[in-house]
């Protein structure tokens, strides 16, 4: 019981920095400063789960979730999340600071994630649906 009550206080915690990524990142972009906002994300995502953007969107799409779920302990909601964090940057990075496969990669990645989520949770979301119809017309 007490392991447990401790990965779960691992997952909220996650959870809490992964919002405050999204908002710093939100921020990040209307004040004009992605890059900033990307080495914050990179720097807090390697402290929580020891992967960066670059090692997420190089995985095989394959094997991302389970990477993620079972190695990285991130629960869906959390999945979200980072989906979230990975279709903001690659809308708001021009060509000449990301490039296109880069790009390619992490929209790839988004759209894993949310078609898992759409199978995977109880609660149906239309914006969630048509972040995927989006990236289907993307990838």
């Amino acid at each position: 019981m007490e392991h447990r009550d401790y990965i779960q206080k691992i997952i909220d915690q996650l959870g809490k920095v992964l919002e405050k990524i999204l908002g710093d990142l939100i921020g990040a972009i209307k004040e004009g400063q992605i890059n900033q906002g990307i080495e914050k994300i990179n720097y807090a995502l390697k402290n929580e789960i020891n992967m960066d953007i670059a090692e997420i969107i190089i995985l095989p799409n394959s094997k991302l979730l389970e990477i993620l779920q079972e190695e990285k302990k991130i629960n869906n909601e959390n999945l979200e999340r980072l989906a979230n964090i990975l279709i903001l940057i690659a809308d708001s990075t021009s060509k000449d600071k990301v490039n296109s496969q880069d790009k390619k990669n992490m929209y790839e990645k988004c759209l894993v994630l949310y078609e898992h989520l759409e199978k995977n949770e109880k609660l149906y979301s239309f914006d969630r649906h048509l972040k995927i119809e989006r990236l289907k017309t993307i990838v």
